[in-house]
Order: structure tokens, then sequence, then C-alpha cells
């Protein structure tokens, strides 16, 4: 199926019991807007304790209580649900190529994305968003490609909670390749991630996990992220990614402190390869505060505690 020079989004796929859609062998090309949103409505993002001061407690959203996408309940059939791209061409989008709002079991897989997020109305983004909400889902085997752009794009933008993302490659962006917002049981895993950061205030990073900040209220507490067997860093002679990893207590200016990883719930990075990143394998933010964290036997590199781990700068 091709999606060709839409004014608006090429495709939109929102309301309340819809399941099992998919979405093969199609080309989304030169969309004015997104290439593809999928959104539900209901309660599922709303903060179950809305606190703006501290993170430090229990921070899950209603979505986060779903325990799987076969629950039979008003608020698990308030989004779609199953909702698969796959072997799909997304090109020369203005913003986003797919956006995942609020969506249980998001999927995409053997798809290849390049030059999206060109031309955006505000502030550049991720090429893919997966919102606070969108959860139990995979991003897998597929090519990100962010060569020649030149606004702040990101490969991935990841707000979610209970994500796969494996298999893929992340390549020539000039924002992260991958970043964490406030993201929950993340598995990030067998990736290749090389060549980003060209024009990141972050300190460019080919990953990076940090708490979030939305309106004033602090989002989920970041825990449970696992980073393994990924290679991160610059290849071809490039020396534009200057981290490889980075851990930030805070995206946004102005805001506190918070602290990464629970007890029961630690971020563990393990078996990694860094290849060459300008400044550090992996830098922490001066304002991160880590808890029960496990570090241990990434290629290349000691094993050593995140408290560590050299400040970014």
């Amino acid at each position: 199926m091709y999606f060709l020079d839409a004014v608006g989004r090429s495709l939109t796929i929102a309301g309340a019991k819809i399941n099992n859609v998919q979405v093969q062998n199609s080309f989304f090309v030169n969309a004015a807007l997104t290439g593809a949103l999928v959104v539900g409505s209901g309660p599922s993002a709303t903060l179950i304790q809305p606190d703006p001061l501290t993170a430090n407690s229990t921070r899950l959203y209603q979505c986060d209580l779903i325990p799987n996408v076969n629950t039979d309940s008003d608020l698990a059939r308030s989004v779609p649900q199953s909702i698969y791209f796959q072997d799909s061409y997304f090109a020369n989008s203005w913003t986003g190529a797919i956006a995942f709002n609020s969506v249980f079991d998001p999927r995409i897989t053997g798809s290849y994305f390049a030059f999206n997020y060109f031309n955006p109305y505000d502030y550049a983004g991720g090429t893919i968003f997966l919102d606070r909400c969108a959860a139990i889902g995979t991003v897998s085997n597929s090519v990100f490609d962010g060569t020649g752009l030149t606004t702040t794009t990101e490969g991935l933008e990841v707000h979610a909670a209970r994500m796969t993302i494996s298999g893929n490659i992340f390549r020539g962006f000039p924002g992260g390749g991958i970043v964490l917002h406030s993201s929950r049981a993340i598995d990030v895993s067998n990736n290749f991630i090389e060549n980003n950061g060209l024009d990141w205030w972050d300190g460019s990073p080919g990953i990076t996990v940090a708490i979030r900040v939305y309106n004033g209220v602090v989002g989920r507490l970041t825990e449970a992220v696992s980073i393994l067997s990924n290679t991160v860093g610059n290849t071809g002679g490039s020396t534009v990614q200057r981290f490889g990893i980075k851990f930030s207590g805070c995206l946004d200016q102005n805001c506190t402190s918070h602290t990464m990883g629970t007890s029961g719930f630690p971020i563990r990075m393990l078996s990694n390869t860094f290849t060459n990143n300008r400044t550090a394998p992996a830098c922490r933010a001066v304002d991160s505060l880590f808890t029960e964290n496990v570090v241990s036997t990434n290629i290349g590199q000691a094993n050593v505690p995140f408290s560590l781990y050299a400040p970014c700068q």
C-alpha cells in the first residue's frame, strides 16, 4: 500500500476497541505532518500519584496496572491494541514517522526509516514517538537513518513502559539514537547505535536514560531498564558521537534531582561494546542519583558503579 504526499497525517488509527491491525509492505512518503498516528482515549495516561515535588515514591500511570493485552477491562479496551507496522518504508515525513500515543502492544519490525522529522513545526523529537501509555510492545530489526537531518531529531523517543527495543540500527541522528524519558521496564538489546549526536545540548549521547517532568509533574521513576549487548559509538572515522550512554537525572532545565533505579528494579548495563566515543563510553549527569544499580562486564570497560562514572561535560 502507498501513502504518498499527504497534506497532514498519512494514516490515523484512533479510538477504543480497535485491535489486530497489521500494516505490511507499505510506503509512507512525504507526509506534511506524520506518517502514522495511533492514539486511544480514556484515562490510561493518568498519573496515579501526581506529586510534583518528588519522584522517590511509587509513580505509575493507570495503564501500568494492565497486566497484558488480553485483559478484559474498560481501561484496556479504551485504547487500540496490537497495532503492527511490518516490512514498511517511511521517508521524508515533515515530523515523526510514527507516533504511538495510548496503545497496547504496538510493534514495529523489519522496517526502514530515512530522513524523517526534517521540517518540524516546533522543536524536533523522535522519528518514532512512544508516549507514556504506549506499552507492552516491540521495536525490532529495523533501520533508523538520520543522515542529512539538520534539526535536533532523535531516532527513538521513548516515554513508554514494558517495551523491547532489539536488533535495530540507529545512525546519523543530530540528537541521540535512543532517548528514554521516565521509562519503566525497557529492554534495549543487540542494537547498533552509531554516529549520532551532531547537534544535541545533552552531550551527544548514543543512548540517554533520564527522568522527565511533564508540565511541572515528575513522570514515572526510571527503573527496571536493561541496556544489554549493544554496540554504541562512532564508526567509519566519524567523531560526532560524544558519549556512548548518558544517565541524566532530569531532561528539563531548572528541575530538581531524582533517583534512578529502585530496590528490586535496577538499571542494568551489561555486555555492551563501546567504540570510539569521543569523550567517554558512559557518563552521568552531576544531578543524578542512583540506587540499587548494577553495572557489570561491559566489553573493554572495568566493572564500576554508576557513582564512579565521569560527569558528562
